[in-house]
C-alpha cells in the first residue's frame, strides 16, 4: 500500500505537501495560538499526533444526493 506523506513525489504543490505539518495551515489563515479552535493541536486528524491512513471526500450538488451518500457509506 501506497502512503500519501510530505515525501510522496507525485505531488508538488506546496501548500499540499506541507499541510499536515502545520506550514500550509498559517499560509491560509488558520488560528496559529496554541489552543484556540481551529488550531493544528485541535485538528482530530491532521494534527501533530493524529496523521492520517486515509481520508475520503464525499460531496454533491444536491444535499438529499449527499445524505444518500453518508447513509451509504455508514451503512456499508
Amino acid at each position: 500500500m501506497l502512503k500519501l506523506t510530505p515525501t510522496a513525489t507525485q505531488f508538488t504543490d506546496t501548500l499540499f505537501v506541507n499541510g499536515l505539518d502545520g506550514t500550509a495551515s498559517r499560509t491560509i489563515g488558520d488560528p496559529i495560538a496554541a489552543g484556540a479552535p481551529g488550531e493544528r493541536s485541535t485538528w482530530k486528524i491532521g494534527g501533530p499526533d493524529h496523521f492520517p491512513m486515509r481520508f475520503l471526500i464525499i460531496a454533491a450538488d444536491d444535499p438529499a444526493q449527499l445524505d444518500a451518500a453518508l447513509a451509504a457509506r455508514k451503512a456499508g
